[in-house]
């Protein structure tokens, strides 16, 4: 077989990256190649060769490139940019995909870097550089590209933080890094694998807020003026804890957005009509309230203008995303079985002179168009360690909250500008009362539900735990 003919048979996709650190750091060039395989080994034989690259989106917070990352040549298969990082912590970061329009899948068969031209176990200390899949994973051996299908690879190249005076190099240094993604299409009957990209995975850095409002009755006090941090972040692998913050592709773009897509677990999923936990999904709490599906903590809502029996969250869950915000999510259960605080199905009905009629059947709610609701008193119990049943006065205790701090993120407990959040739970001894959040005294309250002036709305999202990476 001559030349000609063997190039006919190999195609490559080119990720060129020309860096320049300033000062000391020099110049740094990186290649991404795709190296396609021989079409004897494919499950079917007519076919377009045809894998590239496609939809290039920029990190927030990325340093403004000199070129900035783009597809630059005819068949779409190279890619290349050039950018200056001149301080400890500039980074440039983006998110590119890799379609596969062949009739074949497309197989990884090794995986390879180096870095001026030999193989390498550990970058430079004051240089990161990483080509991982969108969600963290390790790009490895033997994972696969269907045909069809698109995978979206992030690429970032940064200069490290808080270096030492010895990790810094001593002259301009100009290293050439390579990784080689080494490909083959598949063979007849063979099964395929691919990699599962998680909706979910843990936050690498925690949201924090200035302390400006003084709660002299709150479990957890601050100063004025001190740091908060909301959720964990050093946890356990394969453990989920309470207040482990991640961040969520929920609107589908393939970027995890740390500032608008963050979420806290808070437990196991409650299923309101078996009464029970439901530990194969997690119940994931958004960081902020929401108007009309968008982040929004300086508004409050009536739970429900009806006075009389009690239907649920009828007026507050219109300001819930719905699939037009939230599309890469839904809910484990759209219609929930109502209950009171106690996990009973039953209120009081209060008349308009006041009379009161115990053990009204509560009914279901139906989150209709919503692909998030509202958090139980359940969920939250198992969360905090509050304990219920409890009574109207025990509910007006300051301090319930003090293990679950970061329920309290943009709220009245950081500042008195932010709202407090609706509860999904009716109340025992009243229909016309709803539990909410109390941010100012960090404590769980009763409000009238057809009070505007007591609490936001906050999503959850029910999120199957095999789609977490953790």
């Amino acid at each position: 077989m001559g030349n000609t003919e063997k190039k006919k048979k190999s195609k490559k996709i080119w990720l060129l990256v020309i860096l320049f650190l300033l000062s000391i750091v020099g110049a740094v060039s990186a290649f991404l190649i795709i190296t396609k395989g021989d079409k004897t080994d494919t499950k079917k034989t007519n076919y377009d060769s045809n894998i590239y690259f496609a939809n290039i989106k920029e990190f927030s917070g990325s340093v403004t490139a000199t070129k900035k990352a783009e597809i630059s040549n005819d068949d779409k298969t190279k890619l290349t940019y050039e950018v200056t990082l001149s301080k400890p912590g500039d980074f440039y970061q983006f998110n590119v995909d890799v379609k596969n329009d062949d009739s074949a899948d497309c197989i990884l068969n090794a995986v390879k870097s180096k870095m001026n031209g030999k193989s390498i176990s550990k970058l430079p200390e004051y240089l990161e550089y990483s080509v991982t899949y969108n969600d963290g994973q390790e790009i490895k051996a033997n994972q696969a590209i269907k045909s069809g299908k698109t995978k979206t690879y992030t690429v970032r190249i940064a200069y490290k933080k808080d270096l030492s005076e010895d990790n810094l190099p001593k002259e301009k240094q100009t290293l050439s890094m390579e990784l080689n993604l080494d490909t083959r299409y598949a063979k007849k009957d063979e099964t395929i694998e691919e990699v599962d990209i998680k909706l979910c995975k843990r936050a690498s850095v925690l949201h924090t807020f200035i302390y400006t409002n003084k709660c002299d009755d709150c479990a957890i006090t601050h100063n004025i003026g001190d740091v908060i941090t909301y959720g964990n972040q050093n946890t356990t692998n394969g453990e989920l804890k309470s207040g482990d913050a991640f961040d969520c592709d929920v609107n589908g773009d393939g970027v995890y957005d740390n500032k608008k897509e963050r979420f806290y677990y808070v437990s196991d999923y409650y299923d309101t009509t078996s009464k029970s936990f439901n530990s194969d999904y997690a119940t994931l709490i958004y960081y902020n309230n929401v108007k009309a599906g968008e982040p929004n903590n300086k508004f409050t809502y009536a739970y429900d203008y009806n006075y009389g029996d009690f239907y649920g969250p009828v007026f507050s869950h219109a300001q819930l995303p719905s699939a037009r915000e939230w599309s890469n999510v839904k809910l484990f259960k759209e219609t929930r079985q109502l209950l009171n605080e106690n996990g009973e199905t039953t209120t009081t009905a209060i008349s308009l002179k006041g009379a009161a009629t115990p053990n009204i059947p509560l009914g279901t709610f139906t989150y209709t168009d919503k692909v998030a609701r509202l958090l139980t008193i359940q969920e939250l119990n198992q969360a905090c360690g509050i304990t219920f049943p409890c009574t109207y006065i025990a509910g007006l205790q300051a301090g319930k909250l003090g293990t679950c701090e970061y329920l309290l993120e943009n709220t009245r407990y950081a500042t008195p500008n932010f709202s407090n959040w609706w509860l999904e739970n009716a109340h025992v001894d009243s229909a016309i009362s709803v539990w909410y959040v109390s941010s100012s005294d960090n404590a769980i309250r009763l409000a009238p539900k057809y009070d505007s002036n007591y609490a936001g709305v906050r999503p959850v999202i029910d999120v199957l735990k095999s789609n977490i990476l953790y």
